[in-house]
């Protein structure tokens, strides 16, 4: 089987696909700095990250959160988060923006938290400016489930359409 890409909702899948990848339950993208392995230290980035490094700095200034400001001073933007500056975001379906804009918001809104999470949990990764859904999943279910539980909900909406346009592209027939 393969999908109908000259089908008039095509373009519209795969950009909404690419907001439901990025906090997808099955999402494993993540960022590490300094990791070692055979003998060599590696920096991992995560290009589906959807937040500038700008923004990232402003929101870990605001909050005294040095180690997250460092990293984020010294990396640059990913490349969705260069995708969606470069008029994707403006493209995007009404739930595909909805998911991204509450992501966006509790990201926010946890960052005040986030430091001392980190420090208790040093393996998660979350000095990382570009920590991924992977390493911001546990945290926000253990302090702000509330607006986790808000977004699983538009991510759930997000996913009926996107699965029913599965069978209208012909990725597969019913």
């Amino acid at each position: 089987m393969a999908p109908d890409m000259k089908h008039a909702c095509w373009d519209q899948f795969v950009k909404d696909s690419l907001v439901y990848a990025l906090f997808s339950i099955s999402a494993q993208q993540s960022s590490h700095r300094s990791v070692e392995h055979d003998g060599k230290k590696w920096n991992i980035k995560n290009e589906l990250f959807w937040v500038s490094s700008e923004t990232m700095k402003e929101l870990a200034d605001d909050c005294g959160y040095d180690e997250l400001f460092r990293d984020a001073k010294t990396q640059k933007d990913r490349y969705v988060c260069k995708l969606l500056a470069d008029g994707w975001k403006h493209s995007l379906s009404t739930d595909a923006c909805a998911v991204l804009d509450a992501a966006t918001k509790l990201l926010a809104k946890s960052m005040k938290k986030r430091q001392a999470f980190s420090q208790e949990n040093e393996r998660c990764g979350l000095d990382c400016y570009d920590a991924g859904y992977a390493q911001l999943r546990p945290f926000w279910d253990a302090h702000f489930k509330k607006q986790h539980d808000e977004l699983k909900e538009l991510m759930a909406k997000l996913e009926t359409r996107l699965r029913d346009l599965v069978y209208v592209l012909g990725f597969l027939q019913r």
